[in-house]
């Protein structure tokens, strides 16, 4: 772990010595040696130091931690017209922001006009889950229990929820993978997202994406609502591709589309993504809140 301290790099990489287990008295003078009570044993001194100095704590008093390594260096625009952001993890909490930002403002008191003058508005809420990019399959991962209780607590009988999931919609976002300059041949001739070029609909003859006729119907009605743009994007067939909580949260009978936004460095440190986007993403959730109701009346499946 040279990033930690080239000065004890070689402690940290070095292989782990055989403990030797201590005689009776020193087990008594030191009950907490190879019980697993004393992190000490799997931590490095300068590394129960920092966090404890960090916590304002002694060392001693730190029984166990989860630490992860990430980008500390602000967020930031640039590019000649300020079109770009650089940030971290802009997978997926640059649509997870749109969506909260949405929540919050489709209850002014503009957009609460709007709804009320709808028949039957929606009850719009937003789900954020942990552990998408290693499976989803946490207690706070999108495969756990949280949406199906939430949608049985607001429908008291079996008969309600039956209709709550008919009549509900899910939009699955998630960050996409805009057109790289360098690797444009990896991408099909019409499917090629562009930053700054608006919403992107996802399609996966796999199923690895829930986007099928309705749902793109759907997400191309609610964007012309505030004049936005789609872009179409499918991996080519000949190439692997990755899969979003679309599909899982699908199981419930939900109808479901999958969307995003385009960004480059996915997965890197810090990523690349269009600084306009962020208001094309939180168009299409003020939209959807506002008027999927009466756009949901008006659709006719033949």
């Amino acid at each position: 772990m040279p990033i930690l301290g080239l000065s004890i790099a070689s402690q940290l990489n070095s292989p782990v010595k055989a403990e030797i287990k201590p005689s009776s008295s020193d087990a008594m003078e030191n009950q907490t040696v190879g019980n697993g009570l004393d992190i000490a044993a799997n931590h490095h001194p300068a590394i129960l130091h920092l966090l404890a100095e960090e916590l304002s704590v002694k060392p001693e008093e730190i029984k166990d931690f989860e630490l992860h390594l990430f980008d500390t260096q602000p967020s930031c625009l640039g590019g000649v017209n300020e079109e770009f952001i650089f940030s971290p993890r802009l997978d997926n909490q640059m649509t997870s922001y749109c969506a909260l930002e949405a929540l919050i403002e489709s209850v002014s008191e503009e957009s609460d006009a709007i709804v009320e003058a709808q028949a039957n508005p929606n009850v719009n809420m937003i789900a954020l889950f942990n552990h998408e990019e290693v499976g989803s399959v946490s207690t706070t991962g999108a495969e756990s229990s949280l949406i199906p209780t939430v949608m049985s607590r607001l429908s008291p009988t079996s008969e309600s929820l039956a209709r709550t999931i008919a009549r509900s919609f899910l939009i699955s976002s998630d960050m996409g993978h805009g057109i790289h300059p360098n690797y444009t041949s990896k991408y099909q001739q019409n499917h090629r997202p562009e930053l700054n070029g608006g919403i992107v609909l996802k399609t996966n003859a796999k199923q690895k994406y829930t986007t099928d006729a309705v749902g793109s119907f759907f997400i191309k009605q609610l964007v012309a609502k505030r004049n936005g743009s789609v872009q179409e994007f499918e991996v080519r067939n000949d190439m692997t591709c990755g899969s979003t909580v679309g599909p899982l949260l699908s199981k419930l009978g939900v109808r479901t589309v999958d969307v995003g936004l385009a960004q480059l460095s996915m997965h890197s440190i810090r990523e690349t993504g269009g600084s306009h986007d962020a208001r094309a993403g939180m168009d299409l959730f003020l939209s959807f809140f506002q008027g999927f109701a009466e756009l949901d009346r008006e659709l006719s499946l033949q």
